[in-house]
């Protein structure tokens, strides 16, 4: 890590932004990582909604806001049904599936690691 004022070392590479990591993800990890965020950022919106754009209820989504335990759970389930979409369990063991579940992160980092190395090693040789 650089200290502000000093020079960046020689053959250093610029941060990749948050968007491009991403990008290196596997397409399945990808989408369930949206899903997630948009079922976290969902309950505070139809909260949100309903309190200051539809108090009365009067739409579908200022109802659904009325009721933000509701919400969040169904948020909770959504979640929970993406993750038994992404790594289908092998058995109805929970213990299990939580082995399976480390298996697959631990492929997936590696696999996020290894496109990360490609990649700054493709940019490394664009310089040179």
């Amino acid at each position: 890590m650089r200290t502000p004022g000093s020079k960046p070392r020689r053959g250093a590479l610029a941060p990749l932004s948050w968007w491009t990591r991403l990008g290196l993800l596997p397409l399945p990890e990808r989408c369930f990582v949206a899903l997630l965020l948009a079922s976290a950022v969902a309950p505070a919106a139809a909260v949100t909604y309903a309190d200051y754009l539809d108090p009365s209820g009067l739409t579908a989504f200022g109802a659904v806001g009325q009721h933000p335990l509701a919400l969040a759970a169904v948020a909770l389930l959504v979640s929970f049904a993406a993750l038994l979409l992404l790594e289908v369990p092998r058995s109805l063991s929970p213990r299990a599936y939580a082995a399976q579940l480390r298996l697959r992160l631990s492929q997936s980092q590696s696999h996020y690691d290894a496109a990360l190395r490609r990649r700054l090693e493709e940019s490394n040789n664009a310089n040179h």
